[in-house]
């Protein structure tokens, strides 16, 4: 296990990709959200008093909005920490791109396999040390379920072999 600590495996491949559009969708998204917030407030401070002409009201009436301040407060702090998270995002995006070897992303395993070789190094660890334990590659299954999906299965495959011949 310390030699898993010790050593440093660089992203390549699809992991690579994946990791980079994983931090392109957080950053749209918060932008997203961020914006929505900003078009529903006209800003991000919440109003004392809305005049409203909606249903059950018969004209426009003075509405009075219930602790204002700290509704502003509480959507600035909010917007403050997306704000935060989206520096933090494109800073990890702009670092990820930075670091990263063009090569190295297409980097296959030596033998010509189009597995990455960081999948195949994930993979033969767990298949070393992960199959005696349930709950990795193994969970025990609920018997009456499998019995049904058994009966299910048996019950239709009679009849698509039929319509086969």
């Amino acid at each position: 296990m310390q030699v898993v600590h010790k050593r440093r495996l660089r992203l390549t491949g699809a992991l690579w990709w994946t990791y980079a559009c994983s931090l392109l969708v957080r950053l749209l998204l918060e932008a997203g959200f961020m914006y929505v917030v900003y078009a529903v407030y006209r800003g991000f401070q919440t109003p004392r008093l809305v005049q409203c002409g909606e249903w059950p009201c018969p004209q426009r009436v003075d509405c009075f909005v219930s602790r204002p301040t700290e509704k502003t407060v509480f959507t600035v702090f909010m917007a403050a920490a997306s704000g935060a998270c989206m520096l933090l995002n494109l800073a990890e995006l702009a670092y990820l791109v930075g670091t990263s070897d063009p090569g190295r992303l297409r980097q296959r395993s030596p033998d010509g396999d189009p597995v990455p070789v960081v999948m195949k190094d994930t993979i033969n660890f767990l298949s070393e040390r992960g199959l005696e334990i349930e709950g990795i590659f193994r969970r025990s299954a609920n018997v009456t379920l499998v019995k049904e999906v058994q009966l299910r299965y048996n019950s239709v495959m009679p009849r698509l072999q039929d319509d086969q011949r």
